[in-house]
């Protein structure tokens, strides 16, 4: 390393932290000349040996994407002599680039007024694309989540909304989240007339609650009835904190079972800063030295650490102080040692560290120097993502409807789960030998084609295609489609809901439907109190009302009468018992003009055999009232006839006869 004229101790010690720190170090002239290099820069940028860097423009192994920027960043310490912490890409000797951190500090040789720069470099490639890659996750997961049909949240102890997505928004009657963050789950619930007490304390005795079924009330007065999945949230004092689970709306028995994982609170920055910390220690352990690093760390002052050992910063019963002693000796023997250590800080927090130690020279005596590192953000960092991929991992797995993983570019299936399986007949080996041209009938296939071409980054929305099980039926499904990276592969997370059941019903109320609608017989049905709740299109010609003046009223508006006093009787008294009912009504249309109608009247009746409400054709026969009166009309007019007729021949064969005696 280049002289700035310091004295013997100093020569001594920054040459051994040159040589062998952990860091990767350069040494720059005011033009960005490389005039050294110590070996960790040399591993760091995969050179082999210094001639290969020495004499170049630093700049010359920056990234191009970076190299602007670095060389303005650059000249800007040059001029003022103050440098940060810095992010860029370099180029390694094999064309590939990593992430580093830079710090620069400015030194001038006082006898020939020369400027030199010590540039320390940290490879942060692993740290920075783990950072990157758990944002992708976190933002995967959370377009997945909002998008899906459960209702997912979380709460603090006293019922403050923390988070909640569109699916538990609706389920309340409202739009989204933000309709709700500022009120309070049991606020919600009172309004709902769900009472949580009982569910509060279920939590707090079992820690979770599965499968908790409830009734509740909407403002609106609709009633639905959900099943509630949740789980305490405690502090390291076991004290309970919050809340978090999910609810789904199980009213029309299409219950979704899945789970769905929040991903924690994205780190940024979480290696903006180096906090080196570095000792110098004799061969017993104590203290000779620390600088401003190792200060900050533990907080305590430089004075406290002198003449003591590291059994002073050790965290209680967390640390091997005998192999701890061999680690020493072997460094005093020239073998550098690698080690975690568990430190306490003055403030009782216990914390992680990685500390390397090296054999050096100590005011003329042998001594070692220890450079450490806090790795606690690293650690729980690591052990986050783990998790998320844990449960990440139990979604996909554990999920009741079929899903799969298949590659964009290839169709064939990465990965599926027990569902699929066992839903299309297919076992898991046999899966993982298809595309998913496989499960489409072949005249799908250009369709299937077009879909993936077209297929856009992210959320894409459901959609109803044919699929062939392994037995070779054809059935109806709901594709759900999310885009990820999995292990290296462009590919596609599927989620499939066979509809084949709910299409067939659709279609036949559909028809029935059309045909009520067209039918030449008025139609109306009723709720158990006897109000409209339809009447068809032939009712609205027949009596002139439309629907939304009769919808909700009483068919008693119609009525001018009914043929016999107990017939309203026989009616109501035959329907209580089940029965249908058939006969005549007076009715009267909106104009006041009176008609006849023939009904026919039954219940209908729930899976409980409760009447639920009441259904009734009824036929205008007004015109056959009106002929059959005019007939008996004639009738009578006929008979009136015949015998003015009769007698009228009685009388002339009188006179005949009369006339034939006098003759």
């Amino acid at each position: 390393m280049v002289s700035m004229g310091v004295n013997k101790l100093q020569i001594e010690l920054s040459n051994t932290f040159f040589t062998n720190s952990p860091l990767g170090i350069c040494v720059l002239d005011e033009k960005g000349t490389i005039l050294d290099v110590n070996i960790q820069l040399i591993k760091i940028l995969k050179e082999r040996s210094k001639k290969s860097l020495i004499g170049k423009n630093v700049f010359s192994i920056v990234a191009d994407s970076y190299k602007k920027q670095a060389v303005k960043i650059f000249k800007r310490f040059i001029k003022t002599g103050v440098s940060d912490f810095e992010e860029i890409k370099v180029q390694l000797s094999n064309k590939s680039e990593i992430w580093v951190e830079c710090k620069r500090v400015l030194y001038k040789d006082k006898k020939n007024s020369r400027k030199f720069i010590i540039q320390y470099i940290k490879n942060i490639d692993y740290a920075k694309n783990s950072e990157l890659e758990l944002l992708a996750v976190n933002n995967k997961l959370s377009k997945l989540y909002e998008n899906l049909n459960i209702g997912l949240y979380r709460t603090t102890l006293k019922g403050k909304m923390i988070f909640a997505n569109k699916a538990f928004a609706k389920v309340f009657g409202f739009k989204s989240f933000k309709d709700i963050q500022n009120l309070n789950i049991n606020d919600l619930s009172k309004k709902s007339n769900y009472p949580r007490t009982k569910f509060l304390k279920m939590i707090k005795q079992k820690r979770k609650v599965l499968g908790y079924e409830v009734e509740i009330k909407l403002e609106t007065g609709k009633v639905k009835c959900i099943r509630e999945n949740a789980q305490g949230i405690f502090d390291a004092r076991n004290n309970l904190i919050g809340i978090e689970g999910s609810i789904e709306d199980i009213t029309e028995k299409v219950v979704t079972h899945s789970k769905l994982i929040e991903s924690e609170e994205s780190y940024r920055g979480l290696f903006n800063s180096i906090r080196e910390a570095v000792y110098i220690q004799d061969q017993t352990g104590k203290f000779l030295d620390v600088n401003d690093g190792a200060v900050k760390m533990y907080g305590y002052p430089r004075s406290s650490f002198i003449n003591n050992t590291p059994a002073f910063l050790s965290a209680p019963n967390k640390n091997d102080f005998l192999k701890l002693s061999s680690q020493i000796e072997r460094a005093f023997k020239g073998v550098p040692q690698e080690f975690e250590f568990w430190g306490k800080k003055k403030n009782g927090q216990i914390f992680p560290k990685q500390v390397r130690l090296y054999k050096t020279k100590y005011f003329g005596k042998e001594a070692i120097i220890a450079l450490a590192q806090d790795i606690s953000e690293k650690k729980d960092f690591i052990e986050k993502l783990k998790q998320s991929e844990i449960q990440y991992k139990k979604l996909f797995e554990n999920n009741p409807n079929p899903m799969w993983i298949y590659n964009q570019e290839t169709l064939k299936f990465l990965n599926v789960n027990d569902a699929a399986i066992n839903h299309y007949g297919y076992s898991k080996k046999e899966f993982l030998s298809m595309t998913i041209q496989d499960i489409r009938p072949k005249e799908d296939f250009n369709n299937l084609l077009e879909d993936v071409k077209d297929a856009r980054e992210g959320f894409s929305l459901p959609k109803v295609w044919r699929h062939i099980k392994k037995n070779g039926e054809i059935i109806l499904v709901e594709i759900s489609a999310h885009s990820l990276d999995y292990f290296g592969y462009k590919a596609r997370l599927i989620l499939s809901r066979d509809v084949t059941e709910q299409f067939k019903y659709s279609e036949q109320n559909r028809k029935l439907f059309e045909a009520v609608e067209q039918s030449s017989a008025m139609v109306l049905i009723t709720d158990s109190n006897g109000n409209l709740e339809y009447v068809n299109k032939k009712f609205t010609e027949v009596t002139g009302y439309s629907k939304d003046e009769v919808l909700g009223k009483n068919p008693s508006i119609l009525r001018y009468g009914i043929n016999q006093q107990n017939e309203k009787k026989d009616l109501w008294q035959t329907l209580s018992n089940g029965d249908i009912w058939k006969g005549e009504f007076i009715n009267r249309k909106k104009n006041g003009e009176k008609f006849f109608v023939s009904a026919l009247i039954s219940p209908i009746k729930n899976d409980d055999g409760k009447v639920i409400s009441y259904f009734a054709i009824e036929e205008d026969i007004s015109l056959l009232k009106y002929q059959k009166e005019k007939i008996d009309k004639y009738q009578k007019l006929l008979k009136g006839f015949g015998f003015a007729l009769q007698n009228l021949l009685t009388i002339k064969d009188y006179e005949i006869s009369l006339y034939e005696t006098l003759k």
